[in-house]
């Protein structure tokens, strides 16, 4: 939808905007932040594009073209600091106290408290740099920005329908992480973002699909690092029955062992592992054409793992098998 100036945007807590200015320029505005479109406007005469975008709560992150003229003008203002730029990739944010931090990941920004003192004087960010304006409008010093997140904790595939739950890294300095997930390798499709202070992140489920998640480490001032990104794929339908027998760690007496589980709507088949360790490496029964969710197995006395999956067919004809549910343990011992 094509915006006018001055028009007020509010993103709420499940939201997140992608600006295109005419210039081409991005700003995106993640939940929880409220923008203004102050000034966006072109001078023909001058050849120059004026963009002020007031920032009243929350933050934005920009991708600014760069000014090709000496009186084109970008700027984020917020009521303690004003970022100024001619071409690079930064964000500003007001953080909890009513302080300001502006970053930068590309080019340079100049970064202005509002007051008029020495203490308040501009200073230029570069790539990898941050500084936080104070709430009296006083320019903090330029400080080297926290570094990409390793990604090694997070899964590569999810299988809840619910939640999506992502582990996140421990590392000093880092007070916490900024997180959004997108439909696309390059992030613009973004369909999930938000902060967490804790060690994990969770949002509501997706749909089954590729998507690409972002990470950024917030330190202690409030300063956003750069990003990393890892690939994610939602593997959630056809979503797994409940199991019923054996329950968990049931002893059963003799051989024979009667699985048995729901029958979720739509399901024409499922798939019954029972394996002797955990991690399923030594299967003792793999059925993968089951019409209904139910089995009977012999099985010599020992200690033994289930699991069951569901198994569909896609719109193309091809077999879709879904995620297994939860593993139950149970125990066969001999008659007395």
């Amino acid at each position: 939808a094509p915006l006018a100036e001055g028009t007020p945007i509010e993103v709420g807590a499940d939201g997140y905007l992608r600006l295109v200015l005419s210039a081409g320029s991005v700003v995106r505005v993640p939940a929880n932040s409220r923008v203004r479109l102050a000034d966006v406007r072109r001078q023909e005469v001058l050849q120059a594009n004026e963009t002020l975008i007031e920032l009243d709560a929350g933050r934005v992150d920009v991708s600014a073209q760069p000014q090709r003229r000496e009186s084109s003008r970008f700027e984020i203002r917020t009521p303690l600091a004003v970022a100024s730029v001619r071409g690079t990739v930064f964000g500003v944010a007001i953080q909890p106290d009513a302080s300001v931090t502006g970053e930068v990941t590309h080019g340079a920004v100049d970064l202005q408290g509002s007051r008029r003192d020495r203490r308040g004087r501009e200073r230029r960010l570069r790539a990898g740099e941050g500084a936080r304006v104070d709430n009296t409008g006083a320019v903090g010093q330029v400080r080297k920005l926290p570094a990409a997140p390793e990604l090694a904790t997070l899964p590569a595939a999810i299988t809840e329908t619910d939640f999506v739950r992502l582990p996140l890294p421990a590392a000093p300095g880092v007070a916490a992480y900024r997180v959004r997930i997108a439909r696309d390798p390059a992030m613009e499709e973004v369909v999930r973002n938000g902060v967490s202070a804790t060690g994990a992140m969770q949002f509501a489920g997706l749909d089954d699909g590729d998507y690409t998640v972002g990470v950024r480490a917030v330190d202690a001032e409030g300063l956003t690092g750069p990003e990393s990104a890892r690939a994610l794929r939602v593997k959630a339908r056809p979503v797994a029955p409940l199991s019923r027998r054996p329950a968990p760690d049931e002893r059963i007496v003799g051989n024979a062992v009667e699985f048995s589980c729901t029958q979720p709507a739509g399901v024409q088949r499922f798939r019954l592992q029972v394996a002797s360790d955990k991690a399923f490496q030594h299967l003792r029964v793999d059925d993968a054409a089951l019409p209904e969710c139910r089995r009977t197995a012999q099985l010599p006395a020992g200690s033994y793992f289930w699991r069951v999956a569901s198994v569909g067919t896609t719109q193309d004809g091809k077999t879709d098998e879904g995620p297994f549910g939860a593993s139950q343990h149970f125990e066969l011992v001999e008659p007395p």
